[in-house]
């Protein structure tokens, strides 16, 4: 989703923000999950003080065509972000989990 401001994802970076708030983080990488109740409410599922992991920051990285890696070495050494954030393409990895034993030859349907 490359526009944050719609009306359907505020609850979740309103909380987002208020965890952050709680934990007393001001400087760091971070994830989290939320999710939207059937009432509508936001609650988390997860929300961690690190990188997320598969592969994240490497969609975060095609998202906005920068370079993260360099980003937070720049922030360490010298505290400056430098790079873009405008959300330029819509990034998704697929991680496909196998049965059995063999090597994926080939996918089938939807």
């Amino acid at each position: 989703m490359r526009d944050l401001a719609q009306p359907r994802v505020a609850a979740g970076i309103a909380l987002g923000h208020g965890v952050l708030d709680a934990l007393g983080m001001g400087d760091g990488f971070t994830h989290m999950e939320w999710f939207r109740k059937a009432d509508g409410e936001a609650v988390f599922g997860e929300i961690g003080c690190r990188p997320g992991g598969a592969r994240l920051v490497d969609q975060m990285n095609y998202t906005c065509d920068i370079d993260l890696f360099r980003e937070w070495a720049r922030v360490m050494c010298w505290g400056r972000f430098e790079a873009p954030t405008t959300r330029k393409y819509n990034v998704a990895i697929i991680f496909k989990r196998a049965k059995g034993h063999g090597r994926i030859t080939r996918i089938e349907g939807p």
